[in-house]
């Protein structure tokens, strides 16, 4: 189903809910309509997620992140002039992001 279709069966009540998360990385989700909650993920030099959503004062702890490859900054990427090695980035980011639920 496309977004749009999915918007107009929202209620307010429920479009209004998700103006909000569950916490710091997670977004709701709508049971009613079978919408998993979408969990959140940050760091443009890879894909950095937490394992534990309890604190936000933990998020910066190292023991709370997941293993994830961090890749060099942009700007370092870019002078390699290396189109095939960005797309390999491009692609390790991508598995990454699905890795966790």
């Amino acid at each position: 189903m496309k977004s749009k279709e999915l918007l107009k069966l929202l209620t307010i009540e429920e479009k209004v809910r998700w103006t909000s998360g569950v916490n710091l990385w997670q977004f709701l989700g709508n049971e009613r309509l079978g919408i998993e909650p979408l969990r959140c993920a940050d760091g443009p030099h890879g894909v950095r997620t937490y394992n534990t959503t309890e604190l936000e004062s933990e998020l910066i702890v190292e023991e709370t992140l997941n293993p994830s490859t961090m890749f060099p900054i942009a700007a370092a990427m870019a002078s390699t002039f290396n189109d095939e090695l960005i797309y390999e980035v491009g692609k390790t980011i991508g598995e990454e992001s699905n890795m966790y639920d």
